[in-house]
């Protein structure tokens, strides 16, 4: 686990400096190789644009990384910009299954992760300690913000990639994860997710210390579709909500993700053969181990039938504020790691509040150690290069 401390640059300098070997590797395998710098600058300028609009302070973590690892700016935003990107051009590819639980006054969300073999190199708990946000811990990959995680408040999120339907140049759904993640309930979590632009199809599932589960498909210029309350929820990498399912691309879906439907539908018969178990962290476990149907188990072993495997799975017990990572095969993890923010008081530092970030922000400017200030929407990827 790497743990990052300090203002948002600070944090994105330490993970740069400590990665960049990792980070230039995959800046090399991962980013189209036919385009030249100028090409990378023009593409990633847009994303950069939403994201300094949605939080100029992921800007300036992304703007460290590359400080950090010798990399440029453009580059870093392209790694978490894979929305950029066709899916069927783009090196890392990824699907997932998630499963949550609310009942027995314990609420846990879960995941297994799943990646091709590109996307499974480096990735890591990253923990990032930000004296103006809760603190949170993320699963990772080199030079990226996060897929999926939990903060100090409980507050956790997974998600499922989707497929089709119009890409729109908004801030990378890695920012919005990130910005999400900054919030303490998922009631508030719920509404940022409505507030913000989404670039693409995906799927998120929010759980919280006080019990609060919620699912929630988005798309491209439309409302989010949030779906039903319930006291459990299964998602694999198709859509459920109808205005969602007619805009997928249900052809290439399938196609990618084979295993989707299967892997939906066996941790839901799961979820139904376990209601009386009473530990939900267990129950949740046995899910995500589960072979039937191998090769479209849940959990997915290397196959040549399907490009993505489970490469990570993470079990967030919101009620007790722990986050469990587990790195390899869910049934057979290489790695283990805990964060137990349950262990620990809340922090308060986040909450001075605008004048003290204000403060801040024009310090970091003066000193050359951030990117343009939070007063304008104008990063630019080649002015920004020179931060220190």
């Amino acid at each position: 686990m790497y743990t990052f401390a300090g203002t948002a640059y600070e944090r994105g300098k330490q993970h740069g400096r400590e990665l960049a070997v990792a980070i230039g590797d995959r800046v090399g395998r991962s980013l189209p190789v036919d385009l030249d710098a100028a090409q990378r600058t023009r593409i990633a300028q847009p994303w950069l644009d939403a994201t300094e609009e949605l939080d100029i302070d992921l800007v300036r973590e992304m703007a460290g990384i590359a400080a950090g690892s010798g990399t440029t700016l453009a580059e870093i935003v392209l790694l978490n910009c894979f929305e950029a990107f066709k899916l069927q051009e783009s090196e890392e590819k990824g699907g997932c299954t998630v499963v949550g639980s609310t009942t027995n006054g314990q609420t846990v969300i879960a995941q297994n992760w799943d990646g091709n073999p590109q996307r499974a190199i480096g990735i890591a708990v990253h923990r990032h300690r930000d004296p103006d946000a809760p603190d949170v811990a993320v699963l990772s990959s080199p030079g990226g913000l996060g897929w999926i995680g939990m903060n100090e408040y409980g507050l956790a999120l997974v998600n499922n990639d989707l497929v089709g339907g119009p890409i729109a140049r908004t801030a990378p759904s890695q920012a919005i994860r990130r910005v999400l993640l900054k919030q303490t309930d998922t009631s508030s979590a719920l509404s940022a997710v409505q507030a913000i632009s989404h670039p693409a199809l995906r799927s998120y599932v929010l759980a919280d210390a006080a019990g609060v589960l919620a699912a929630v498909e988005v798309l491209p210029h439309e409302a989010p579709a949030t779906a039903p309350t319930a006291a459990t929820v299964v998602h694999a990498n198709h859509a459920v909500a109808a205005k969602v399912r007619a805009v997928e691309d249900r052809k290439l879906q399938e196609s990618v993700f084979p295993s989707s439907a299967h892997r939906a539908s066996r941790a839901a018969e799961l979820m139904v053969q376990t209601y009386q178990q009473a530990d939900q962290r267990d129950r949740l476990r046995r899910v995500l181990r589960d072979h039937d149907g191998l090769p479209f188990s849940v959990c997915r072993h290397p196959d040549p039938t399907e490009v993505t495997h489970t490469v990570a799975s993470v079990v967030f017990d919101c009620t007790k504020r722990q986050a469990e990572f587990y790195l390899g095969l869910a049934c057979e993890p290489d790695a283990y790691e805990v964060v137990d923010f349950g262990a620990t008081a809340l922090s308060v530092a986040h909450g001075r509040g605008e004048a003290a970030l204000t403060e801040e922000t024009d310090g970091l400017a003066s000193s050359s150690s951030a990117p343009s200030s939070a007063g304008t929407n104008s990063t630019n990827i080649e002015r920004s290069e020179g931060i220190e």
